[in-house]
Order: structure tokens, then C-alpha cells, then sequence
């Protein structure tokens, strides 16, 4: 039965047929994602000796040639690095973090010594993050080049970390003031010895920087944003009139953010919003948490978009680790030795906000006037985290301060390192991809680090990634008719990939592709027929088939 079947279906579908397609019609594509400098190498992955860009303007995205931060023609290197798109501002704490800049595909126009093709460069969410046996070509490099410059003020951007007076910054390789200030303060805000500004740092990129920047729980810089203010235009107010009577007792929903003084007047109505409303995610997180936990929260302030600008106000308030939050008038003394049910509940908040904080973060320190609530805290958690202040400056509020508490600062979890297009899955795409960049750029498919891709790499591949019968064509977990259908289709074909039928990934569909389909052959009807009679009687089947009349 399975040798009658195999030889029929190989009579009917083998397409008698020399038709060879040209090389260039391979797919030629990258994958990257938006914080990520996204490393296209034309001539690792075709060759090459001349090479020219049809286009290096997208709108939303950018490009660096060789030219601009290497100091090598791309005429002669094939060069170059995609910039994707972001926005200027931090994101925001009701939106999700990785949906932030730009995601989908460029097409590229380039050409190789004289021949056109298109590159389509794909742009995921996210960024690429180190991890254990990980291929992972477009993490920060930790060289200090101007490459490994450009690739920080993208991660940096991507994260959110604000240049000083805000906005991003631009992408050009070059380590600038604007670029030291916002690594300051992405130093300052991932630094595990507690509470230091940014002036306290180097902008300097060492290699502990680096790491972090490559973390895939490296922290964002966020703008806290409340969904459903006081203030507003319908902003939990019937009518949808504006209303200007900010009242901090009268909190809406789990949190509101108190608004600055109006200019002039010094009231806070809430036409002036607070300037001090962007921290790091770990922070933006544990305010989100402990308001859900226990809400009626007031946020009286935190950080300056740039954080350094907090420096006018509140000295201590620069990294986006510090969170300031309204008590109870009743509350605002020194203690009496008796604690009252207002002090009770101050403290009741102070254990919301040290039980809710991310995994990667802690309170560790939380300033408070009043002794009552101070040595009560102290007392249920069996911790001396609260402290007291008898300047009077914490009387109205508690002053809560965090620091990273990071697993390990360089080793993150395992990501998949055959995943080359980055889509979290190892699909039939993954593969072709490979086949079609065999003997390409090893920057992006070397799977055993020897700088080359060949054969090796794809039987690592295949049967240590992705765990594929040699013959399964379309990655269905079984070699049946339809895997022959599609070898038929493109038998004596060159530049096939996997799913046409190039089980070996030497460049065509001939007998060797077809030999390996047919000892892999599954066939439940007839499974005693030894599996070398089948091949060999397909493969002579064949050849009389293709003879010629």
C-alpha cells in the first residue's frame, strides 16, 4: 500500500521541469525590533563589492550608513543601520510600555553591484534582550563605539529616559551632553546603593550600564497619568464642563494627582498640572498597585520629566525612585505617644505601597514626621524602614523611596535563539529564513559561534531548535502526501527553500530531497514495508516517470 501510494502520487505530482529561479528572488529580510539599532550587512548576506541605497528617509523610521558611524563607505561595507521611530515624550502609565515607537515593515530599495532588489526590514515591539545560550546580535554592544553609542540612545530612548529639559535624543553616535544626561539618569534610577541624583554619576557607558540597558527587566521612564481626574472635561464629573475645584478629600477613582499652583494666584485648581508626575515603571507600578490595594490615594509629586529638574524643589526627587504621598490632616504633628485611627490608617498605607512593589524593585526607606505612625510601621513589619523627621518638611505627607531589586543585574531568562523573526515562536518562517540565508550573515545565524553559516548551523537547527522531521514541508509534525505534493511542485528547482522542498539546504529540490522525504514517509496503513525498498522504489518510479518520451 504506502510503496503503490508514494509512486503514484510521485508520477502524478513531479512537475518534468528545469525552470531555475534566480538567486535574488530569495528573500532578503531582517528583523529588528523598536529599541533596537537594527544591523543590516548587504554584503555578509549576498556579497558584493558595490552597493548603493534607493531611498534613507522613511519618516518613521531613520538610517545610519557606515559613513556616519563607522567611518567606512557604505559603497564598499554594505552597511547600515535602521533607526525605528520614537516619540519624543515618555510613555504613558495607561498605555502598554511595548507598544511604544514603531512597529511594521520597511521596504528598502538597495542594490548590489548593479542589481536592484527590495529590503524589507520588519520592526517588532519590544527590544532585544540578553539571555542565557541566547542569540541575541542586537543587544547594546559593550565596545564604546560609535555604533555601541547610537545603539544606547535608541535603547534609551525606547525606555523612556529623557535627555535634560526632555524629549529624545538623536541617534547619531555621538556621546554628547544630551546623551551623558539621560545615561546619568538611567544610572540613577537602576542604582542599587539607594537614593542618588544623577549628578552623581558619569555619563560614561561602563559595561554594568550596558547590561542593564540589555535587561529584559531593565526599567522605563514613565509619565504617571491619571484615567479619571477631578479635573477636566467629563473627567469623573458629570456634564462634561471643565471644573476647576481641585479637593484633595474628595479623591476620584483609586488615585488623583495633585495639580501645581496656578501661576498668579498660587491656588490649586487644577488648571496647572504637576510637573513632578514621570518615575521609573518600578515606581509608576507600585503607586498603581498599592492605590488598587487601598484606594483614596493623593500623589503629591515624584519626578520632572527630566528628572534633574526636580532639583529646584525637592532635592531628593531626581531619579524617579521617590514618591510623595498626602496623609490626613489629623495626622500632621509629631506624635502624642497614642495612636489615633487616623495615624492607624497612615500606616495601613505605608504597608500598601512596601506590600505592592514589582518583583524588581523595594521600599526601602519611607520618611515620615510623626513618631506614633512611625514606631507602629516599624512594629507590624518588624523593620526600622520607616523614619522619622522632625524638620517639619514631612508633616502633610510621607516621602516613600525605592531602589532596584533586581535578581541579577546580567542574567536574565533564556529567549529563544532560533527565533530570527522574532514573532516569540520557532515557525516554518524561521527556517526558510535560515535556508535562505546560508552561507549569509553570521551576525544574525550563527547558531554555533564559529563565525560561519553552514551545515552545522542547520543541523543545529533542525534538530536541536526546532525539532523538525527532515521531509515535514509545511511543519504540521508529520511527512505525508501533502509534504510530497510540494516537493513534486518544485522538483529540479533551484533557491527553494524548506517549505518548497530543500530538506538538506544545498539550493535545490532534486533525488537527495526526495529520499529524505521518503524514508520519513508516514503511512499508518502500511508501516511493515522497510522504509530503503520504499525510497528506492520511489526513486526509480521517478526517473521513469521523467524519461523522456
Amino acid at each position: 500500500m504506502k510503496t503503490r501510494r508514494l509512486m503514484t502520487a510521485a508520477c502524478m505530482l513531479v512537475v518534468a521541469t528545469t525552470t531555475t529561479l534566480e538567486a535574488d528572488l530569495l528573500p532578503l529580510e531582517v528583523y529588528g525590533r523598536t529599541g533596537d539599532l537594527i544591523r543590516v550587512d548587504l554584503k555578509a548576506a549576498r556579497g558584493g563589492s558595490s552597493f548603493q541605497l534607493g531611498a534613507t528617509g522613511f519618516g518613521v523610521a531613520d538610517i545610519l550608513t557606515s559613513d556616519e558611524v563607522e567611518g567606512l563607505p557604505f559603497s564598499e561595507t554594505g552597511r547600515f543601520y535602521v533607526v525605528p521611530g520614537i516619540e519624543s515624550a515618555p510613555p504613558i502609565s495607561t498605555e502598554l510600555l511595548d507598544n511604544r515607537g514603531y512597529q511594521g515593515t520597511l521596504s528598502i530599495p538597495v542594490s548590489i553591484d548593479g542589481q536592484h532588489l527590495d529590503l524589507d526590514v520588519t520592526v517588532r515591539s519590544g527590544y532585544t534582550h540578553t539571555g542565557f545560550n541566547a542569540k541575541t546580535p542586537l543587544t547594546v554592544p559593550t565596545d564604546g563605539s560609535a555604533v555601541a553609542v547610537a545603539a544606547a540612545q535608541q535603547r534609551l530612548n525606547y525606555l523612556g529616559f529623557q535627555k535634560t529639559g526632555g524629549g529624545t535624543l538623536s541617534v547619531d553616535g555621538s556621546l554628547g551632553p544630551n546623551t551623558e544626561s539621560s545615561i546619568k539618569l538611567f544610572k540613577a534610577a537602576t542604582a542599587s546603593s539607594g537614593e542618588v541624583n544623577p549628578g552623581g554619576f558619569s555619563g560614561s557607558l561602563s559595561s554594568s550600564t550596558v547590561s542593564l540597558l540589555n535587561n529584559v527587566r531593565a526599567p522605563r521612564w514613565v509619565e504617571l497619568v491619571d484615567p479619571d481626574p477631578q479635573i477636566g472635561t467629563g473627567g469623573g464629573r458629570p456634564g462634561g464642563t471643565p471644573v476647576y475645584d481641585f479637593d484633595p478629600n474628595d479623591i476620584e477613582g483609586d488615585y488623583d494627582i495633585l495639580p501645581a499652583r496656578d501661576p498668579g494666584t498660587g491656588v490649586r485648581t487644577g488648571r496647572t498640572p504637576q510637573t513632578e508626575r514621570y518615575a521609573t515603571s518600578w515606581t509608576i507600578d507600585t503607586i498603581l498597585a498599592a492605590a488598587e490595594a487601598l484606594p483614596g490615594r493623593l500623589i503629591n509629586a515624584m519626578s520632572r520629566v527630566d528628572g534633574v529638574g526636580s532639583a529646584c524643589c525637592h532635592s531628593t526627587h531626581q531619579a524617579g525612585l521617590d514618591i510623595d504621598v498626602h496623609v490626613e490632616y489629623s495626622t500632621w504633628n509629631y506624635g502624642n505617644g497614642v495612636l489615633s485611627a487616623d495615624e492607624l490608617g497612615v500606616v495601613e498605607v505605608m504597608r500598601s505601597f512596601v506590600d505592592n512593589t514589582p518583583d524588581d524593585a523595594r521600599v526601602w526607606r519611607i520618611i515620615v514626621s510623626n513618631t506614633d505612625i512611625r514606631d507602629e510601621f516599624n512594629r507590624q513589619t518588624g523593620t526600622s524602614i520607616a523614619v522619622g523627621d522632625s524638620s517639619g518638611v514631612h508633616l502633610n505627607h510621607l516621602h516613600i523611596d525605592l531602589r532596584e531589586n533586581l535578581p541579577s543585574r546580567t542574567q536574565p531568562p533564556h529567549v529563544e535563539s532560533a527565533d530570527f523573526d522574532l514573532d516569540g515562536e520557532l515557525t516554518l518562517n524561521d527556517i526558510d529564513l535560515f535556508v535562505a540565508n546560508l552561507g549569509g550573515d553570521p551576525f544574525y545565524f550563527d547558531l554555533t559561534g564559529d563565525d560561519l553559516v553552514d551545515h552545522s548551523d542547520f543541523n543545529r537547527l533542525v534538530h536541536n531548535e526546532m525539532f523538525i522531521t527532515p521531509g515535514d514541508a509545511n511543519f504540521d509534525g508529520s511527512v505525508d502526501l501533502l509534504d510530497l505534493s510540494t516537493l513534486a511542485s518544485h522538483f529540479n528547482v533551484e533557491d527553494v527553500l524548506w517549505s518548497g522542498g530543500d530538506f538538506n539546504a544545498d539550493g535545490r529540490v532534486d533525488l537527495l530531497d526526495l529520499s529524505i522525504l521518503a524514508f520519513a514517509f508516514d503511512d499508518e496503513d502500511d508501516s511493515n514495508i522497510p522504509e530503503p525498498r520504499v525510497a528506492l522504489a520511489l526513486l526509480g518510479i521517478l526517473v521513469m516517470c521523467r524519461r523522456p518520451a
